[in-house]
């Protein structure tokens, strides 16, 4: 199975332009909420009609509006699991199960629906209705109506928005091994970076309805190529930058320069360096630099500092006062509770040497 689009659709804020390809694989499309990820699936779907374009999936068109050619959502193969699951109230669990199955006879639709029934666990659950059911019954009841129907893609819309983590964990590990197992393309939506990389092989970086960054999970981490892959792989310090040397950047907002062991891009941007990248110094250095601690708090394994470099005259920033507001002079630096000993966390007043690898700073176009 595979797919192919290049759409576009004008909306309020923006126009989709949506353009990829995706084989046998979980393709995630990760972004901030109102940025295209959702509209993309519904224009696949054939739930909204894209103003031009073409989409062909496993070499059926479903979409050509040059050809004029627009399958209806029920001629096409699809499978569309929405956050909240939109299970049929007055169904019961097998009656759910069966409802995708179109013209299939009582003998299929009795077979598909025993086979979800087993392959999801729901057995004895069969004669319930969906508010009889818990959150992680209902996923798989969902689940099991999009399977039965043999659709050649799936496709879920943050299907985890509303549950709490321990319940999460628990149902990723489901959707992980399904997809594991689905000869087809999968197309997964979220903007939560961590969720995209645990459950796809490929993820797409979306901002404004377009696409910014198409890579593996470890390249966007690893390798981010624009502000939107930087923001959304959860990089904590961006900053305007200038080039001032082959391998060394300009930072206007910090009064300093940083040299870069990565190659720079031709057109220079911004520049971000992950607040746990940051790292204690005992003193000057390449990349070292005196900064006094604004402000700090604590998560169970990590205290999160906010500093500001030393002035250039020597005299230090004043603590963050009450209601101030993170501007992009401050670094956000995190430090492992496990790693540093209770009596070397940094704590707000504090004056001290940090260092910033050159390793680790990521120098993008946009």
């Amino acid at each position: 199975m595979a797919i192919s689009i290049d759409i576009r659709k004008k909306l309020d804020a923006f126009t989709l332009e949506a353009a990829f390809e995706a084989g046998s694989e979980t393709l995630g499309l990760l972004g901030e909420s109102g940025c295209g990820k959702s509209m993309t699936l519904r224009c696949i779907a054939g739930v909204e009609t894209p103003d031009e374009g073409k989409i062909v999936v496993d070499g059926t068109v479903y979409f050509d509006s040059a050809a004029g050619i627009d399958l209806s959502a029920q001629q096409r193969k699809t499978a569309l699991l929405f956050q909240n699951y939109l299970l049929f109230p007055h169904m019961t669990v097998e009656q759910n199960i069966a409802a995708g199955m179109g013209k299939a006879t009582r003998a299929e639709r009795d077979r598909a629906v025993a086979e979800q029934v087993r392959r999801f666990a729901l057995a004895g659950l069969e004669k319930r209705y969906p508010l009889q059911l818990s959150g992680g019954q209902q996923q798989r009841v969902a689940l099991a109506r999009m399977l039965a129907a043999q659709p050649g893609i799936l496709m879920l819309d943050e299907p985890f928005s509303a549950l709490d983590p321990h319940l999460k964990a628990g149902l990723e590990q489901n959707l992980s091994l399904l997809f594991d197992r689905f000869e087809g393309t999968v197309l997964y939506v979220s903007h939560d970076i961590d969720e995209a990389i645990r459950l796809s092989d490929r993820i797409a970086v979306i901002e404004q309805g377009r696409i910014k960054e198409l890579s593996t999970s470890s390249d966007l981490v690893d390798s981010p190529k624009s502000v939107a892959s930087l923001k959304l792989s959860g990089c904590k310090n961006i900053v305007s930058v200038e080039r001032a040397a082959d391998g060394r950047i300009r930072v206007p907002a910090w009064g300093v320069e940083l040299d870069v062991d990565r190659p720079l891009p031709s057109r220079i941007g911004k520049a971000g360096v992950r607040a746990f990248r940051i790292e204690r110094a005992e003193g000057p250095g390449v990349n070292c630099f005196q900064v006094r601690v604004k402000h700090a708090i604590d998560s169970r394994f990590d205290r999160t500092c906010l500093v500001d470099l030393v002035g250039k005259e020597g005299s230090a920033c004043p603590l963050a006062e009450d209601g101030e507001l993170l501007s992009e002079s401050d670094l956000v630096w995190r430090i492992s509770k496990l790693a540093e000993h209770e009596e070397r966390l940094p704590r707000p007043g504090d004056v001290l040497w940090v260092r910033i690898p050159p390793e680790q700073i990521y120098v993008v176009s946009d």
